[in-house]
């Protein structure tokens, strides 16, 4: 008030437990204050800051395979950035968070029977 100068600002009521903005005007005759209730704002700006960091967080562990990979068109080995042929499964486990499981698909089941048969 004794400087007559024009302020703003924001603020915590731990008693409301809620956030006030104010902005006060000085003129001839004394001071206007405004208060504001920007409570619901804040909880959104608390909200949204707290979905980035954990965004940041999932993104920090993605890892994706991407462009060439040279590959064996026999036996499937990729050669890896050392010039070494290591199989799928590693080479796909190493660049990635992914896991396998192993099973046997109809064709390669039938397959296995009829060799095993005769």
């Amino acid at each position: 008030m004794l400087a007559r100068a024009a302020g703003s600002g924001e603020t915590y009521y731990a008693s409301y437990a809620r956030w006030f903005s104010f902005h006060v005007n000085p003129f001839r005759a004394g001071i206007s204050v405004l208060f504001r209730d920007i409570s619901e704002r804040k909880n959104a700006e608390s909200e949204r800051e707290r979905l980035v960091r954990e965004l940041q967080a999932a993104l920090s562990q993605v890892r994706t395979l991407r462009g060439l990979i040279p590959i064996c068109a026999w036996c499937k080995k990729i050669r890896n950035d050392q010039g070494y042929w290591e199989q799928l499964e590693l080479y796909i486990k190493g660049h990635s968070e992914a896991d396998f499981t192993h099973g046997m698909c109809p064709d390669c089941a039938r397959r296995q029977r009829e060799s095993l048969a005769g």
